[in-house]
């Protein structure tokens, strides 16, 4: 997998994966976890989307901040994040689990950064969610999961 390290200059020191085509999928695991819990799915989610993994901090290979635990925190973290990487158009974002709540609150702090959201294991969406989200099961199948992707981008 091809990894990347980024120096967000004082709010953590991320290990993210970056590969694929299409336009930008973040994808936020699970936790405990890293970006290697995407990687049976990375290969057909490469197939349409430029994807975009970080381990969340203190997790994977990312720098561990004890600061950092809350989804609140974490979501805080990749909203610097993505000023580093220079995501400033708007960009598709999954989370599974407890990345799930990762990805709310990133959507919620930044609602005009994400074109579509994907929650694997949330039971139901935050109703305050002002972008257009598919909730699913974390234990659909790859294929199915691609799908739900590709669904999002379709209804953008």
């Amino acid at each position: 997998m091809p990894d990347v390290k980024v120096d967000t200059w004082g709010g953590g020191k991320f290990n993210v994966y970056e590969a694929g085509k299409g336009p930008v999928i973040m994808l936020v695991h699970p936790s405990p976890g890293s970006s290697q819990s995407w990687a049976p799915l990375l290969p057909l989610v490469e197939e349409h989307f430029s994807v975009c993994a970080p381990d969340l901090l203190g997790h994977g290979k990312s720098e561990a901040r004890p600061e950092v635990a809350s989804a609140q925190e974490h979501g805080a973290s990749l909203e610097r994040l993505c000023r580093v990487l220079g995501l400033t158009q708007a960009f598709y974002l999954a989370g599974a689990g407890f990345g799930a709540k990762v990805a709310v609150e990133l959507a919620l702090r930044k609602p005009k950064l994400i074109r579509g959201l994907l929650l694997l294991g949330l039971p139901k969406p935050d109703p305050k969610l002002k972008v257009r989200t598919i909730a699913a099961s974390e234990e659909e199948a790859p294929e199915r999961l691609v799908e739900l992707m590709l669904k999002l981008r379709t209804a953008a």
